[in-house]
């Protein structure tokens, strides 16, 4: 992972971007069902945070236009936490079936400088998947900055399907969307926006609402932090028999317990290699067409 720069379309002009290899969207991974692959994620990252985070002060313009559809801050003013973040990060396989310790989970985070070696078994049958960051309240800025890429999961049943395999006739197609600045003329400016309104719920309360009270940045300590009001979660999974028991003390037995357990995962063992092939394009606008990267980091 480290610091680039990326233009999404022809017409626009180039953006910085953090990506895998320095690109956008990172290099596509080609594994083969049931060959173990290893993978070491390095955070190369430096450099200030290229992406510009607001919440305008109104959903629409005086012509009723969504803000979320114009470029520019539209009168927000941009967040100094968000602008503040120092590239810790953590890798997670979205839609992998991957041993929790290789997971990515959200607190997991290294450093710039720092580096973790992940073990993916693939034991999962052929699908389409997406690498990304995942670190806690921060994964939309960071997949926002362009920390995300394609990973391919081949099999022979889907070979008996007949069906085309690689280019020049498959082409991993990645759909994103994204916003810019502009300048006093109103120009754009190629510096990536992240700009949400009012009438945007934020999910995972009450890390994103401490944040935009001003309580929480990259340079404040958890124990620095007033604690949150309770909040009660609702908990569909555990019985009516086992919250009972809770209340009153009582240990459930195992089968009231929340969920199964994580099983252990198993060693590295013989690792596998990964094909790193051709990126997929990620269309803005009117922009198909697929460019080439070699290697995957």
């Amino acid at each position: 992972m480290r610091a680039g720069e990326h233009r999404f379309h022809r017409d626009l002009p180039v953006s910085s971007i953090w990506g895998f290899e320095g690109t956008v969207p990172g290099p596509s991974i080609e594994a083969e069902r049931g060959q173990p692959v290893t993978v070491e994620w390095r955070n190369e990252l430096e450099g200030p945070f290229p992406v510009s985070d607001t919440v305008a002060p109104q959903p629409t313009d005086a012509d009723g236009v969504p803000v979320q559809c114009l470029p520019g801050l539209s009168g927000g003013e941009p967040e100094r936490h968000t602008a503040g973040l120092t590239g810790h990060t953590v890798v997670h396989l979205h839609g992998g079936l991957t041993p929790a310790s290789y997971d990515g989970w959200a607190e997991n985070i290294f450093a710039p400088g720092q580096a973790a070696v992940f073990h993916y078994p693939m034991d999962q049958r052929a699908a389409l998947l997406w690498y990304h960051d995942h670190v806690m309240g921060i994964t939309k800025f960071d997949v926002y900055a362009g920390l995300a890429g394609l990973w391919i999961v081949r099999d022979d049943r889907e070979r008996d399907l007949g069906l085309s395999e690689g280019p020049p006739f498959e082409v991993p197609l990645l759909i994103q969307d994204r916003n810019f600045n502009v300048d006093e003329q109103g120009r754009l400016t190629g510096r990536l926006v992240h700009k949400t309104d009012p009438e945007v719920m934020e999910a995972f309360p009450p890390f994103t609402r401490r944040e935009r009270q001003g309580l929480a940045g990259p340079r404040r300590s958890a124990g620095d932090l007033p604690l949150p009001r309770a909040q009660r979660l609702q908990r569909p999974h555990v019985s009516a028999r086992a919250a009972a028991r809770r209340r009153s003390g009582t240990r459930a037995d195992h089968a009231d317990r929340d969920g199964p357990r994580t099983p252990p995962h198993p060693g590295p063992g013989a690792g596998g290699r990964a094909r790193a092939r051709r990126r997929p394009s990620a269309p803005t606008c009117s922009s198909t067409s697929p460019t080439s990267r070699p290697g995957a980091s």
